[in-house]
């Protein structure tokens, strides 16, 4: 399957994103499809990506990069850091630990990873600064774009543009400084990526963020700096894999779907500690109701099903390919899932699978903590919103769907017009016009 067909190109740009396909995990969709779209408008992106050998196995879909345009070309260098999938599948909690993986993990916790600024991810530094300036000085590069987190990519593209000369442009995905999620709690460490960040920021033509919340951050955080540098570009849906497809469902069942990872602070127990309850009051529901996690979950959660006595009515699938994805949450899903806390970032940070729960026209249970994800499904009308560990509201509230799925769910079917904004295909194009923009300035 080739890409989008290209218009004529006019600027190319450096993309530096530490994860990209055949990655597939939530952090790459973003940039995954900013590469995919830019070709539409006239900018050829040049991809810097680490060695698919340093990425844990967890996620992998090698037909990702089937959908570039062939103007498309990917570099990839070595790290610092072992190149181990299957220790990284332990890391993450995929895979069981021995008694000297724990060990091990607890000296690297403790001695290694306090010290590697930005993230983990600062071993790929080096490598990531060195290929880059080469790449720059061997094609005709006209800015360098990067995607965070990890934020390691932010001071591999400062770096670069800075040693090169080159306008730099920054997506943040996620905030970092002042982001709770990412505070490690070492203060001289604090200070550092303190400075570490509104050194890069201010060397930033844009800096593009997620969420209009993040914009707010950024402001208050440099309120010395230009407002027009910081730029609202939303997360979205791939028009290539929702489009306008109605949505379906066994008529029969209710199936309760989340996709993308889930983490150990990111637990789906009070949501299943909830639906216990639900059952234990209403048997009868045992027939209706389903539960489906698609992507990364570390195996303690599975445990927590196994010890509610659950596993009859819940799965967890690892590793589904974006497109297997897309068709659960059109053809399978009843109720798509929302678990946010505010301790990962939740005041300014939206996930990308709301607006592809919102394309798929489902109703959208949302836990959360408040933050921007509430503000937003409140802007839109959805009421299905409760505390992220409130059992009793969580179980009241996915009573009321269940009862009244029919009812509740034509709240969901959002016009066309309304889903427009939120195409990837869009928001590319308002990427390409900042791109051009940037160049122009420096010209």
């Amino acid at each position: 399957m080739s890409g989008p067909r290209q218009k004529s190109l006019v600027n190319t740009v450096l993309v530096v994103s530490y994860f990209f396909p055949p990655f597939s995990g939530g952090g790459i969709v973003r940039i995954h499809n900013f590469v995919k779209y830019l070709p539409l408008f006239g900018i050829r992106p040049i991809v810097l990506a680490v060695n698919d050998a340093y990425y844990q196995s967890t996620y992998r879909d090698d037909r990702l990069a089937e959908e570039f345009d062939p103007c498309v070309e990917i570099v990839r260098t070595r790290s610092l850091e072992p190149a181990a999938a299957g220790f990284r599948d332990k890391i993450y909690g995929v895979k069981e630990r021995t008694s000297t993986d724990k060990l091990l993990m607890s000296v690297i916790k403790k001695t290694v990873n306090p010290w590697l600024i930005p993230d983990r991810n600062a071993p790929w530094l080096p490598y990531a600064v060195r290929t880059g300036v080469r790449i720059v000085r061997e094609k005709q590069i006209d800015a360098v774009l990067s995607t965070g987190p990890p934020f390691t990519d932010h001071v591999a593209a400062y770096a670069i543009a800075k040693r090169v000369g080159l306008p730099l442009i920054l997506d943040y995905r996620d905030d970092w400084i002042g982001n709770e999620y990412y505070d490690r709690g070492n203060p001289l460490r604090r200070y550092i990526e303190r400075k570490l960040e509104q050194r890069i920021v201010r060397r930033a033509g844009k800096v593009v963020c997620a969420s209009p919340e993040s914009v707010w951050s950024f402001l208050r955080k440099y309120p010395d700096m230009d407002e027009g540098k910081f730029v609202h570009i939303s997360n979205g849906f791939d028009p290539a894999l929702f489009g306008n497809v109605p949505p379906k469902r066994d008529p029969d069942t209710i199936s309760f779907v989340h996709t993308g990872s889930l983490t150990p602070k990111r637990t789906p127990e009070y949501f299943l500690r909830a639906t216990k309850q639900l059952l234990q009051e209403r048997p009868e529901l045992a027939r209706v109701i389903r539960i489906q996690f698609i992507g990364y979950s570390p195996l303690q959660h599975e445990h927590l099903a196994d010890a509610l006595g659950m596993r009859d009515i819940v799965e967890f699938v690892h590793n589904v390919p974006q497109q297997e994805v897309a068709r659960i949450l059109s053809e399978e899903a009843g109720v798509c899932l929302i678990f946010q806390r505010q301790s990962e970032g939740g005041d300014t940070a939206i996930p990308g699978k709301l607006y592809e729960y919102l394309a798929c026209r489902k109703p959208i249970l949302c836990m959360a903590d408040g933050g921007a994800t509430v503000r937003l499904l409140e802007q839109l009308g959805c009421r299905l919103i409760t505390r992220y560990d409130d059992v009793a509201g969580i179980k009241d509230t996915m009573q009321s769907i269940v009862l009244d799925y029919d009812r509740i769910s034509t709240g969901f079917h959002w016009p066309n017009d309304t889903l427009k904004r939120f195409s990837r295909k869009e928001q590319t194009e308002e990427l390409a016009a900042l791109i051009d923009e940037t160049v122009k300035n420096r010209c």
